[in-house]
């Protein structure tokens, strides 16, 4: 009996262990403390993802996170804002408005652990984000150019300002790709924590 309560008890260890597994950007120590963001581990948390700033995340998690996103964006364009639109380009620009700033914490959040990856402040995802947020108020407003009547359909035609936005805009993006999405993070840990590729690493053999 003693041997047989001692089987299910290790038994039921070993199942809370794999149902309540490290999730991503976490890495459990020898005090199985939570609380030190980490890269990879064996279970995706989303909600690490979206909602926090804190810690690093290498660059799979980040794509992995951006292209939901992405997807999300292009079916709530598809269905809302392209039908608005037609409608009324106004209307069409305020939900194009609104969607970019639903996006705009989640983006931001995954965004900023991958500076942190990289060694760099947050505060750097603010300059990331701001030409695309000025550009599309601009165009809400009026001010970075009009409706012309082209072929008999009302075109929106930027003027100079909405040019000069939109090059900056296009080059501040390619910056922010480049950085967030294809270079490497700072090898082993630095201010804002431990190196995640290091919970990835495969680890020896005890025993």
């Amino acid at each position: 009996m003693v041997d047989c309560a001692h089987n299910f008890s290790l038994q039921e260890t070993f199942n809370y262990d794999q149902r309540y597994q490290v999730p991503i950007g976490f890495a459990a120590d020898d005090d199985a403390s939570l609380s030190q963001p980490k890269g990879m581990g064996t279970l995706m948390d989303f909600r690490y993802l979206y909602t926090s700033f804190d810690g690093r995340i290498n660059r799979k998690p980040f794509w992995i996170a951006s292209v939901i996103m992405i997807v999300a964006a292009i079916l709530f364009s598809v269905v809302i804002v392209l039908p608005l639109s037609a409608a009324s380009p106004i209307l069409g620009a305020l939900a194009s408005l609104v969607l970019s700033l639903v996006l705009l914490y989640p983006a931001a959040a995954i965004g900023v652990k991958r500076l942190h990856d990289r060694g760099r402040h947050g505060q750097l995802m603010a300059a990331f984000v701001a030409p695309g947020l000025i550009l599309q108020v601009g165009e809400l407003l009026g001010l970075t150019g009009s409706l012309q009547l082209i072929a008999g359909q009302s075109v929106y035609l930027p003027n100079t300002l909405g040019w000069m936005l939109n090059l900056i805009a296009v080059f501040v993006g390619i910056w922010a790709l480049v950085t967030l999405g294809f270079l490497a993070g700072t090898s082993g840990a630095n201010r804002y924590g431990p190196d995640p590729r290091a919970s990835e690493a495969p680890q020896p053999a005890t025993g």
